[in-house]
């Protein structure tokens, strides 16, 4: 997947999620999926694009019935790179 597609699925899971078409759950498993089979996408990308995927990411964000803001990406990219990322490069000895 190039980069402007990369951006453009980001884009589209939380829009469908912010219209409630798909749960949180799904939307896990949707963005997971999308960073397993892509994440060499932000490697590969230019400056600007590493900027607008900053963006789409830091921006999508819900308030929940407190008032609360919920970064819904970032949480589950933070989530991803502990529970994933981590652990792979612990057990394939990677220490980078």
């Amino acid at each position: 997947m190039d980069t402007n597609s990369f951006i453009e699925k980001l884009t589209e899971l939380f829009s469908r999620y912010k219209l409630m078409r798909t749960t949180e759950t799904d939307l896990t498993k949707e963005f997971y999926n999308l960073l397993d089979q892509n994440y060499d996408v932000y490697l590969k990308a230019t400056p600007k694009q590493c900027e607008e995927i900053r963006r789409i990411v830091s921006n999508c964000y819900l308030v929940d019935n407190r008032g609360n803001i919920v970064r819904l990406l970032e949480n589950l990219l933070l989530h991803y790179i502990s529970e994933k990322v981590i652990k792979e490069m612990h057990s394939s000895g990677d220490k980078t």
